[in-house]
């Protein structure tokens, strides 16, 4: 077997920026990187490839803010008064008031609520 070495790892993720998105790369790299460092730890390998190199530069993106329109739409689309309106109609302003993610919202139960603060 051929052992990988930094310079594998390098030409890879260059590969990589080539193809894709920084943000896929760096991705990978951090995946990498993972692996490496459990095979350093059970005795897969003997030395680290990934060594003192450093991960891709992720560039600032600037996410676009939304239209009082596009802003409107999913509201509009929970109107009502029944419950299934009312919750979809919470979790829509929640989303928006907060900036939390999908997965974060999903995430939440009563016990994350603290209703005096």
């Amino acid at each position: 077997m051929t052992a990988i070495t930094k310079g594998h790892v390098e030409l890879f993720i260059a590969d990589q920026l080539a193809r894709w998105k920084p943000t896929t790369a760096h991705n990978r790299y951090r995946g990498l990187h993972s692996f490496f460092t459990w095979a350093v730890e059970e005795d897969v390998l003997t030395a680290h490839p990934m060594q003192g190199m450093k991960p891709p530069h992720l560039p600032e993106e600037q996410v676009p803010a939304l239209t009082d329109d596009q802003l409107r739409r999913p509201l509009k689309a929970c109107e009502g008064k029944d419950f299934t309106a009312r919750r979809d109609t919470a979790i829509i302003r929640l989303l928006i008031d907060t900036g939390l993610r999908r997965s974060e919202c999903v995430g939440i139960t009563l016990d994350d609520l603290d209703l005096d603060d």
